[in-house]
């Protein structure tokens, strides 16, 4: 059985400005940091080009 290359994930984060303010989002129901602050942002699924 060949050995599994390790794989880096691919994330994008956005910067939008207008005037002297930043977007920002805010997490919930994702289980993960949820109420903290954020760029939007994003990443590729396995098998997405």
């Amino acid at each position: 059985m060949p050995e599994e290359r390790y794989k880096t994930p691919i994330d994008l984060h956005v910067i939008l400005r207008r005037g002297g303010e930043i977007l920002l989002g805010r997490r919930r129901n994702t289980g993960f940091h949820d109420g903290d602050w954020h760029l939007p942002s994003g990443h590729i699924e396995p098998g997405e080009s």
